[in-house]
């Protein structure tokens, strides 16, 4: 079977493992970043130290011998790469063992991934690459970084900060609107959350209509709005919406179980965005 290229080269000149190693991650972060264009984002860039904290992840899971390893969670993550010198707001990691070309690599992301997780996330602008060898395949550990938002009035938008903070801040705001009404906050669950952010990534990428919208799903019901690309709504103009057309939905009583998400794609003010507002029913929610 065909090998990973960089790796591959990596593996086999002992004399300059190092330059080996950085012609692989060159390669590996062109391909993203021709994703990247695709999409309309702006490129990634190498970061010295999530290139440590990804080449130290390789070389912890090699050690391992296994793939079936608990990955850090994204605080750890975090922490990792701030004792490292990094000084981004958010870090996320993909690994995966392969034996194929640069290109089949990134390609098996695209197909695997979200059309707003990871390299695609509007937010992230830095990138590290680890290798490493699990049996007899060759591992790859990237893990992408999105550093301090530039100043400005729209510091907390879309494309220049993580997208937990702003659904954080969404569901902050629907609590207080909750606590206005007598009603309790919303019950955030981790399962609610992914399901809304699984349903805006297809959102973002579909044939659905630009504005608001509502649909019956499994868990709930999930409100959603879809803005274009000529003026990025906030969450604060979904929610104006929400609340005149969808009422009912977001003032329903007792512990209701809820979760938010976030998808968008572009650059500066073209920015698309797709928020989304997962609400269950009571009898769905904890005890």
């Amino acid at each position: 079977m065909r090998r990973f290229a960089g790796v591959a080269i990596w593996l086999l000149a002992a004399a300059c493992p190092l330059r080996a190693q950085d012609a692989a991650s060159r390669e590996i972060l062109s391909a993203l970043n021709a994703e990247r264009n695709r999409m309309e984002l702006e490129p990634l860039s190498l970061s010295i130290p999530l290139a440590r904290l990804a080449q130290a992840r390789a070389d912890e899971i090699s050690a391992g011998e296994r793939l079936d390893f608990d990955p850090p969670g994204a605080s750890a993550l975090l922490r990792a790469a701030w004792d490292l010198g990094y000084q981004g707001t958010l870090t996320q990691e993909v690994t995966s063992v392969v034996d194929g070309e640069t290109c089949e690599v990134v390609e098996a992301w695209n197909e695997n991934l979200g059309g707003s997780d990871v390299y695609r996330r509007p937010e992230i602008r830095e990138a590290g690459v680890g290798f490493g060898v699990v049996g007899e395949s060759a591992l790859i550990v990237l893990i992408v970084g999105a550093p301090s938002p530039p100043p400005g009035a729209r510091q907390r938008w879309p494309g220049n900060v993580p997208r937990e903070w702003l659904t954080g801040d969404l569901l902050d705001e629907i609590d207080r609107k909750r606590v206005g009404m007598a009603l309790p906050s919303l019950e955030r669950e981790d399962a609610m959350g992914e399901t809304a952010q699984d349903l805006a990534n297809e959102i973002l990428v579909d044939g659905t209509a630009f504005g608001r919208g509502r649909r019956n799903v499994t868990e709930g019901t999930l409100l959603y709005f879809k803005g274009g690309r000529t003026y990025t709504k906030g969450w604060g103009d979904a929610l104006k919406e929400w609340l005149a057309v969808d009422h009912s939905v977001l003032a329903r009583a007792g512990k209701v179980p809820a979760g938010a998400g976030l998808a968008s794609r572009g650059t500066g003010g073209r920015v698309q965005a797709v928020w989304t507002v997962l609400v269950g029913d009571v009898a769905s929610g904890p005890e």
